[in-house]
């Protein structure tokens, strides 16, 4: 319910807590790996709002820790929300292009200033099986690729 995501700039791992099995929570911890100690992060801004089952992931480059949809008890998101990790100023940016679909329990992956935004289940528990592009510079979901049962396969072949 919680992820977390190491910040090389910082030398720490963030926690963005989801729930602890009886609310959902939307606070920010870091563990600093050289010292093994806790901290909670202190950010200005509008924080995303509490949720659980969402991802996150970091653009090491930028500094940013970007947290993705999730469930807040009552419906999933599609929302999308950045922290600059050395300022601590959480921002919600406008994206262009077509979102995804709301979604939980989907992995997110940044790489070369692109996050890649995977599967997860929609409403009705509906199970995603595209991959969705983000380029951070333009800030536009620029590709969406959808897997069907068909071709899945094909990708999961062991050789």
């Amino acid at each position: 319910m919680h992820s977390a995501d190491f910040v090389p700039s910082r030398n720490e791992v963030y926690v963005f807590r989801g729930g602890n099995g009886r609310e959902y929570l939307n606070d920010l911890h870091a563990l600093d790996v050289n010292t093994y100690t806790w901290r909670n992060v202190e950010t200005t801004g509008a924080s995303p709002q509490q949720r659980a089952n969402h991802s996150s992931a970091v653009l090491d480059e930028l500094e940013e820790l970007f947290i993705f949809g999730g469930w807040n008890g009552k419906e999933r998101l599609n929302d999308i929300h950045i922290l600059h990790t050395g300022t601590g100023a959480w921002t919600c940016p406008r994206i262009g292009g077509v979102l995804p679909h709301p979604r939980a329990g989907m992995t997110l992956t940044a790489l070369r200033g692109r996050l890649y935004l995977f599967g997860g289940s929609g409403t009705s528990s509906k199970c995603f099986q595209d991959l969705q592009i983000l380029d951070r510079k333009e800030m536009l979901v620029f590709l969406s690729l959808f897997l069907d049962a068909l071709l899945l396969p094909l990708f999961c072949r062991r050789g």
